[in-house]
């Protein structure tokens, strides 16, 4: 579905991932008559100020970002904060580059998966902490997410000693809309703590979760199958699913040794 935006209004603007305030910028959208024929879901940004606005939001490169726009009212920014300034690293550079060397950088980029751990340890910081994102440690681990994001261009190995050093000090428990039910978890007094709430609240007025997932080439079969294996077969099934998506989203090392579904079971 394709929205016109109003010329003239302020619209608010970042990116994904956002682990900072500042990459939220307040800008006003202007409506150009001569782009409306060859410019669909995307948005322009001018070329004069003193710093783009890309580069406010996270060092945005416009290397294929995607960027998040509102232009509602219920939301809003009474005193938007100051981007953060972000330093690039010096990319690294050799005479000739084998295979052998590409390969060996994305096993070793992988294997680091610096990402997700920096992620989880900025949460759990801005959420202890008073000041929250805005806080000292939380700028830290934001600057250092957003240079390993550019790592794999720039070639950048990630200092994680820092990183190691918050978890150490402030991840002994989980806040609970993280949904780490395998760590010990706490009861967060955040915003975001009450929209996972509300959504688990919506979730359990629904249909059992069996009807969700349900195994319709078991009901179909013409062998007579006992109510209490189909049952079976759907838990295990709704484990696979979860199980499966828990290594997509938490570790890209794991993608190496996917279990089969015989072995969940």
């Amino acid at each position: 579905m394709l929205y016109t935006i109003p010329s003239e209004r302020t619209v608010l603007v970042t990116k994904n991932p956002c682990l900072y305030p500042g990459d939220i910028r307040k800008l006003e959208a202007v409506d150009v008559k001569l782009l409306r024929h060859c410019m669909r879901d995307c948005i322009v940004f001018p070329t004069t100020g003193s710093r783009p606005h890309s580069d406010q939001i996270s060092g945005s490169d416009l290397d294929g970002d995607q960027y998040w726009v509102y232009w509602g009212k219920d939301l809003n920014i009474d005193k938007p904060i100051e981007p953060l300034t972000h330093s690039t690293a010096t990319k690294l550079t050799v005479s000739k580059i084998t295979n052998e060397m590409v390969i060996d950088y994305v096993l070793d980029t992988i294997e680091r998966n610096c990402y997700s751990i920096i992620a989880d340890v900025h949460t759990v910081v801005a959420d202890r902490i008073e000041k929250g994102t805005t806080s000292k440690e939380c700028v830290e681990l934001a600057t250092l997410f957003y240079r390993a994001i550019d790592s794999p261009k720039t070639g950048e190995t990630i200092d994680m000693n820092r990183v190691y050093e918050l978890k150490y000090q402030f991840c002994k428990s989980f806040p609970r809309f993280m949904m780490k039910f395998d760590q010990s978890y706490y009861e967060s007094l955040s915003i975001i703590e009450n929209l996972y709430l509300k959504a688990k609240s919506i979730a359990l007025k629904k249909k059992d979760m069996y009807d969700r997932y349900q195994i319709t080439s078991a009901r179909q079969t013409k062998v007579p199958v006992l109510s209490g294996v189909i049952s079976n077969s759907e838990l295990s099934y709704i484990q696979y699913l979860l199980l499966i998506k828990s290594f997509l989203t938490s570790n890209l090392g794991t993608l190496f040794r996917l279990p089969t579904q015989h072995e969940t079971c």
